[in-house]
């Protein structure tokens, strides 16, 4: 109850004046903020990468940058909706709050289609592409139905959305680095591989925090803390983790399209050069 906590009600109040944790559920200012930060880091990466031109690239690897940029986009919106979720429909009991959440996973359900559709693409010719964008479209549209039909966990969609793409992505790029036609990219891949990898290891420690934080701070009497609460806790730290995690995937990505550029414009080259010594042997002979 609510007079068994050791904390005051003035330490319970955020800067806002709002009560920790009052309607059950985490509308302190520090998770909303970061809510936007995360939008607004999407949205930063989603312009850098529509500023990248490869201009020398196939079709199907263009449509695999435009696919990853609305994906930034669709991840941006949904961090901005999970925002105004914090911000409001918890905090005022609204009754359409649940049915907004939905909507807002749906959205982030539709940035990890765009993820998974881009790696299909990336990886034709080079991987099991066919495969991966069968088992995208069918994974997601199953993960959809049970968001609009059942209450599913954040955790499934988040994994599923924002874990599942740039492990797969990171895990290409380090095979693309054994194959020769990327022996010209070796160093943009290699910048690839390495803001994958933190990337990656932003979301799983942001994700581990989390959960440490989970049982102490999602309370209304988060005695025993161990961030700062009222107006900053395990969300809030966890939403920061994946700031970083957006910018470094972000970096990946960029890097991966360069060198995918630049291994193209080699393979072009050599071609090239081919086809004048062949002509060269043939006026020879």
């Amino acid at each position: 109850a609510a007079n068994e906590c050791s904390l005051a009600s003035e330490d319970l109040m955020d800067v806002m004046g709002i009560q920790y944790y009052e309607k059950g559920g985490d509308q302190s200012i520090g998770t909303y903020g970061t809510n936007v930060a995360m939008a607004i880091a999407n949205f930063v990466v989603m312009i850098q990468l529509y500023r990248l031109v490869p201009p020398t690239l196939p079709s199907k690897k263009k449509y695999a940058k435009y696919l990853t940029i609305t994906a930034y986009l669709l991840e941006g919106t949904s961090s901005m909706m999970a925002g105004y979720y914090h911000w409001e429909h918890v905090t005022t009991d609204h009754p359409d709050g649940e049915r907004f959440w939905r909507y807002t996973m749906l959205v982030l359900v539709a940035s990890g289609v765009c993820r998974g559709l881009a790696l299909s693409a990336l990886m034709d010719s080079l991987l099991w592409s066919n495969v991966i964008r069968k088992a995208t479209m069918v994974g997601y549209m199953i993960l959809a139905v049970n968001i609009i039909q059942s209450d599913l966990p954040f955790l499934i969609t988040g994994i599923a959305a924002g874990v599942v793409p740039p492990f797969i992505q990171t895990c290409m790029v380090l095979l693309m680095r054994y194959n020769d036609k990327f022996k010209h990219a070796n160093e943009t891949l290699n910048a690839s591989k390495r803001t994958g990898v933190v990337g990656l290891l932003a979301i799983f420690s942001g994700a581990a925090i989390f959960a440490h934080g989970l049982k102490h701070c999602a309370t209304s009497c988060p005695e025993t803390c161990p961030f700062f609460p009222p107006n900053f806790n395990h969300n809030a730290v966890f939403h920061v983790f994946q700031v970083a995690a957006i910018v470094a995937l972000g970096a990946s990505n960029r890097f991966l399209l360069t060198s995918l550029e630049q291994a193209h414009v080699a393979m072009t080259k050599l071609a090239e050069g081919n086809t004048v010594t062949d002509k060269a042997k043939a006026k020879t002979s």
